[in-house]
This record gives structure tokens, sequence and C-alpha cells, in this order.
């Protein structure tokens, strides 16, 4: 009786333990081909290529276009001197904003 006790418990850790096995091979598989999926989705993209604008390159223009009255007329502007330029207006016109509310709310103190 002991030996048909025994067999059953070895049948059960084996049963368990394909379940196990099967179970990790089924993830590994879903693993692998998740990685190729992402392979060929990159893989197709390839490097940048630094000649073609990109859309922030055409953001910019716009704005440089749109800034034309605010900004005072400057030869060869590189970029980053134009974004500091852009910055510094905008710090401009919220400080100015401020000093507004900041004034209203005196003249209601006052009412």
């Amino acid at each position: 009786m002991s030996s048909s006790h025994f067999a059953s418990r070895h049948r059960k850790d084996i049963s368990t333990e394909m379940i196990r096995t099967k179970i990790a091979h089924r993830k590994s598989l879903s693993q692998k081909e998740n990685r190729h999926k992402e392979y060929e989705r990159n893989r197709h993209f390839g490097l940048k290529d630094v000649n073609i604008p990109t859309l922030e390159g055409r953001i910019l223009v716009e704005l440089d276009e749109t800034s034309q009255g605010l900004v005072p007329e400057k030869t060869n502007v590189k970029p980053r001197a134009m974004k500091t330029i852009l910055g510094d207006q905008r710090k401009q016109m919220l400080q100015k904003y401020k000093e507004e509310k900041q004034l209203q709310k005196l003249k209601e103190q006052r009412e």
C-alpha cells in the first residue's frame, strides 16, 4: 500500500512540474514573439537623417515668421539665440501681466 501512495505522490509532482514547465515555455515563447515584433517595428525606422527637417524645425520657422514684429531685426540670428530672445520676451510679458494684476488688486482694495 505504501508503494502505491508514493507512486501517486510522485505522479502528482510530475504533473505539477509539467504544468510549470509548460507555463514557463509559453512565457518564453511570448517574450520571444514580443521581442521579434519590437525588432520588426523599429527596423523600418533606421537612423535619423540630420538633413531632413523635423516637426520641431517647422514650428521654429513658424515662430520666427510670427514674431518678426516683436523681435528687433538682426541678420544671421542663430536658432538658439532666437529661442533665448523669445524666452526673454515671454518672461517680460509675464512680468507685465503680474504687475497689472497686482495693480488691479490694489485698486479693488482701495474701492
